[in-house]
């Protein structure tokens, strides 16, 4: 049996440039993937994977999107990933909730990678 499905909730932070994103504590969650779709209406096929993998805690996480697009509003979802006695990863049933976050700024950002 895989994990909970995350709770998550998102806002811009003007000041950094990005997008926080936290997940609440997740019950058996061993790992989180955060996906992104950079437009509201994109379906199921157009999200951008793997934005971020990053271990479970067992505590609220923030994580940040610092190529979040400017002047959008992108949504943002996360799965949830238990690590199985044979080493595989099992998802969580279902993706989070996703939420969709307005980046709107007259500010233009050059960001080194």
């Amino acid at each position: 049996m895989g994990p909970d499905v995350p709770v998550i909730s998102a806002h811009y932070d003007r000041d950094n440039n990005r997008v926080a994103i936290t997940v609440e504590p997740c019950l058996g969650a061993d790992c989180f993937s955060v996906s992104r779709s950079p437009i509201p209406e994109l379906t199921h096929g157009q999200w951008v994977h793997g934005l971020q993998h990053v271990p479970a805690t067992g505590e609220r996480q923030t994580f940040y999107d610092y190529t979040c697009p400017l002047n959008a509003s992108p949504r943002y979802r996360v799965l949830s990933y238990a690590k199985r006695a044979d080493g595989l990863l099992c998802g969580a049933a279902d993706y989070s909730t996703p939420v969709t976050v307005d980046t709107t700024d007259d500010r233009h950002w050059l960001k080194d990678r």
